[in-house]
């Protein structure tokens, strides 16, 4: 049986919805182009735009009022379907806009705003809606919650850190509370845009749009009209708004990781200019060992004077040269690994924008070809997508990666034990980096952790202003210092009897309440790092007596070192102090930045307690 063909007054009719649909849009269309023309003053002044906002949002209200009477489309939704929609997009707003809380005059604009959406993606996809709308809430949802609940803000120094987390790093968060609130969220989000979808399904979609730009222009007008009248400043279109910033800063999170990783591959090798070491000839079985830390900070070490006895062993070595003041490069890790293995350095004739300016590549290049057999020992697994992984590889692409370490550090020790023994007089250069003390403080051995109470989950259950969870952060931090030490013990033990200098330095610090602070994400875009004690990390040099006996250089070295121990030094200088330490001979050599030269001056750029400061976007 063939369908019955459609009436002229059903064709008419669905010509007129789908007019209607068209005329709604362009007035939404008209609306967008007009907002952006106020990033180009040119094409609008100042002083009329604000109005010309207000009229559009009039334009809005009076078109679709206007259109409904032309096409005879009744703009306004049945009561029961209006009043499911209005209590269901009502914890939607309270779940994914904190700013409602902070602001609530701005509620009403957050409301209309996102009702007007819900109505609009009903009116173009029907059932589909919920799709995008699902995607659109749980993003703000999820921004929310990190935000009370761990303190983060995303931006986009964060995400790019998230883009180059590891799977260690990123496992003690996937805990039964966390994914039990995950699937929650998830759960709740579903079953309201289920009961809209489902309280939608018996409107017309053309009604849907009609109604939808109203409720915009409703919106619009209380944002542009009347919320600056009452708090002087308008408020947010969320969750367009916060959509649109997340979106923004995740695309400038992946730019800022490409940049960095563009800029390691573009710089040259030190190798490419002649250079000559003037202290071994190879065969000496001479050790050199770089041990790059992570987010240690010098004032937590007993070392320096810390009430908990955090390195009961390093305080005991006579042989330990420790510089207790040295200035991290950078809050992020990947800056870090720049500003340690090349000539960069922190200028203070630059903005902090243009702090990490490197000409040349690793050092290591330069150790390999003076006769250096070069081995890596990071905790980074080979992935795409992981920028540090990139960087590390060209940093240390003269050197055999020997294997990637994960877990507690200590395994690690054993492995780098392994090379030694297995290089035989070979002269090698090492670099060791292990995730340590890393947030969220949780690679140490239990039953050998020495501070207590302490908890491995504590700092992802967020310990501001809960003083309970915030001993247990600070003990779980310090018991990750305490194994620091046990891995410093444990290799310089397994390499006594051999020439080897060993020198550790941390990547940047962190905060376990220190200045109001319980991580350093905060800090990952503020040039405020500088100016707290979270930048002042741990330099330690360590140097057996079959190394020192070598040459008469390195005794030599090794005095200077302990003599400019009690002075400011920074990642600036350790490029530098590896080549004078080993008597490279290079055009990139610096002795003002050598620590084992005569020479060496200390830093004097930004630091907490410092005279630089911040004026007219440069360090002065």
């Amino acid at each position: 049986m063939e369908p019955e063909p459609e009436s002229h007054s059903e064709r008419t009719n669905t010509t007129a919805s789908r007019n209607c649909t068209l005329i709604a849009l362009s007035l939404l269309a008209l609306y967008i182009i007009c907002y952006y023309f106020s990033y180009y003053p040119d094409y609008m002044d100042e002083e009329v735009f604000p109005l010309f906002k207000i009229l559009l949002a009039l334009a809005l209200i009076a078109g679709s009022i206007l259109i409904s009477r032309l096409t005879r489309i009744s703009i306004w939704i049945k009561g029961s379907a209006l009043g499911v929609v209005a209590l269901a997009i009502l914890p939607l707003v309270c779940m994914g806009n904190v700013e409602v809380f902070d602001v609530p005059s701005h509620f009403p604009s957050c409301y209309l705003f996102t009702a007007g959406i819900v109505f609009l993606a009903y009116a173009v996809l029907g059932k589909w809606a919920g799709i995008p709308l699902f995607f659109l809430f749980f993003e703000e949802t999820l921004r929310v919650v990190c935000s009370i609940y761990l303190k983060v803000t995303f931006n986009a120094h964060v995400l790019a850190a998230v883009f180059g987390t590891s799977r260690d790093e990123a496992m003690p968060f996937i805990n039964t509370k966390n994914v039990a609130a995950f699937i929650a969220i998830v759960a709740v989000i579903s079953l309201l845009l289920h009961l809209l979808i489902k309280a939608l399904k018996g409107e017309r979609r053309t009604r849907c749009a009609l109604f939808g730009v109203l409720l915009f222009g409703f919106a619009l007008f209380f944002r542009y009209a009347l919320t600056p009248v009452l708090l002087n400043r308008p408020c947010g279109l969320w969750p367009i708004s916060g959509a649109k910033n997340f979106t923004s800063e995740t695309l400038s999170g992946l730019e800022k990781n490409n940049n960095l990783l563009t800029l390691v591959r573009s710089l040259p090798s030190p190798a490419d200019q002649p250079s000559h070491i003037s202290t071994l000839k190879g065969g000496e079985g001479a050790i050199c060992i770089v041990h790059v830390g992570e987010s240690v900070r010098a004032d937590h070490l007993s070392l320096n004077g810390y009430e908990k006895d955090t390195t009961p062993w390093l305080r005991s070595q006579e042989r330990l040269i420790n510089y207790p003041r040295c200035i991290s490069s950078s809050p992020e890790t990947n800056k870090a690994f720049i500003g340690l293995l090349t000539n960069a350095r922190f200028n203070v004739e630059r903005s902090p924008s243009e702090e990490y300016m490197p000409t040349v590549g690793s050092v290591m290049d330069l150790f390999a070809a003076n006769g250096f057999a070069c081995s890596s020992f990071v905790p980074v697994p080979v992935r795409l997508g992981n920028p540090l992984c990139g960087i590390m590889l060209q940093l240390t692409r003269k050197s055999r990666m020997e294997s990637f370490i994960n877990g507690l550090p200590l395994p690690q020790v054993d492995s780098i034990l392994d090379r030694v023994a297995a290089s035989g007089n070979e002269n090698l250069f090492i670099l060791a980096n292990n995730y340590g003390s890393h947030i969220p403080f949780h690679l140490y051995e239990d039953d050998k952790a020495p501070f207590q109470p302490t908890s491995k989950t504590a700092f992802v259950e967020n310990p501001d202003g809960a003083p309970q969870k915030a001993v247990e952060v600070c003990n779980a931090y310090d018991n990750t210092i305490y194994t620091l030490d046990r891995y410093i013990q444990r290799l310089i033990t397994g390499l006594k009897g051999k020439p080897f200098i060993y020198i550790y330095v941390s990547d940047h610090g962190d905060y376990t309440g220190e200045e109001g602070l319980w991580n350093r994400v905060e800090m990952m875009e503020s040039e405020k790092y500088y100016y707290t004690t979270g930048c002042i990390v741990p330099m330690l040099v360590y140097a057996s007596p079959e190394f020192e006996a070598l040459h008469p250089h390195f005794s030599e070295a090794l005095q200077e070192l302990r003599r400019h121990s009690g002075m400011t030094v920074a990642h600036e200088h350790l490029f530098h102090t590896l080549l004078g330490l080993f008597g490279i001979s290079t055009p990139y050599y610096d002795a003002t930045l050598d620590l084992s030269s005569p020479a060496a001056e200390p830093y004097t750029g930004p630091q907490p307690g410092g005279s630089v400061k911040i004026q007219d976007g440069g360090w002065h």
